[in-house]
């Protein structure tokens, strides 16, 4: 009897020498020789190529005061705002305290609808998120 406790002590010890090496193999894969994790075979992504082409001039500058469009210091419409910042690329909207919500979410929608990218300050950012996340 005695010869299958040495039998069952001697398996017991090779199982563990085996699963330690096994698990001391998956820790250190890929960092053995100075191979880092870009050698363990990451699949290279190329970027996507953009919808429209960028511009490079600065965004145009919207600020709704209460029922008026400020578009770059002038007054403006609305079909004349989407257009200019269409051509921009971006816009940057501000609004004064007495612009409704209402008013920034159809601007937001609206420059959203035309592919132009929105930087919305601090103030209204809550209320452009929420109008280009939620359905109207």
């Amino acid at each position: 009897m005695a010869n299958d406790d040495d039998n069952t002590d001697t398996m017991v010890a090779v199982g563990a020498a085996g699963g330690g090496a096994l698990l001391l193999w998956w820790l250190l894969r890929g960092r053995l020789l100075g191979a880092g994790r870009e050698a363990q075979g990451a699949p290279t992504v190329a970027a996507p190529p953009p919808a429209a082409p960028v511009s490079a001039g600065p965004p145009c500058r919207v600020f709704l005061r209460g029922k008026a469009i400020d578009l770059n210091g002038t007054t403006a419409d609305l079909p004349t705002t989407v257009a200019v910042c269409r051509a921009a690329g971006s816009a940057y909207l501000r609004a004064s305290g007495d612009t409704t919500t209402g008013a920034v979410v159809s601007m937001a929608r609206s420059l959203n609808a035309a592919d132009v990218a929105i930087v919305a300050h601090a103030d209204i950012a809550d209320a452009v998120r929420d109008a280009l996340t939620r359905v109207a």
